[in-house]
């Protein structure tokens, strides 16, 4: 979710089903890359292929039924409900950041949990400015509400804007 303030007001924006459209094959290879070549920590004490077998496996060949006992299998993304939505998708988002900010400024506040952002910005045109930027990635479709009176709910607690400072909430 793409959460922006401007002018004083809040502006979200939300992933739509970030765990059902992560492109598997492309995060498992961003997982690969991430955990068995990164510099500044070493690797898992399981064999690259390994791993790879064992993540396309529990996602993209593990079978599930439904009404009737009719069996099916994710073809990608990851299955609602399974506890690897949460990793693929946090794994995804952050090479999407990655790849976004390599070419678009920093906007003055970012913030994000799996798919719900938290941005402050200078205006309405660097909100969507910044929301075509993540929607030219093709697994994921971001949309923006607005917020009201200088309020906006995020996550579990609501943000407000007074005295140009941000307070937030705990929702009752």
């Amino acid at each position: 979710m793409l959460r922006a303030l401007e002018y004083g007001l809040e502006n979200p924006s939300d992933v739509e089903s970030p765990f059902t459209n992560v492109p598997v094959d492309e995060t498992i290879g961003i997982i690969m890359e991430l955990v068995y070549r990164n510099p500044e920590m070493r690797p898992p004490n399981i064999p690259e292929d390994s791993l790879r077998t064992l993540l396309d496996i529990c996602t993209k060949r593990a079978p599930f039924t439904i009404h009737r006992g009719q069996m099916y299998r994710q073809k990608d993304g990851v299955a609602m409900g399974s506890p690897l939505g949460v990793l693929f998708a946090n794994f995804y988002m952050g090479e999407v950041e990655e790849r976004v900010f390599s070419q678009y400024r920093w906007p003055r506040t970012y913030r994000h949990y799996i798919d719900d952002i938290f941005v402050q910005a200078d205006s309405e045109d660097e909100v969507e400015a910044l929301r075509q930027q993540f929607m030219h990635h093709r697994a994921l479709n971001f949309t923006v509400e607005y917020s009201s009176n200088d309020r906006l709910p995020f996550l579990d607690v609501l943000v407000t804007k007074t005295n140009q400072k941000l307070r937030t909430l705990d929702f009752v």
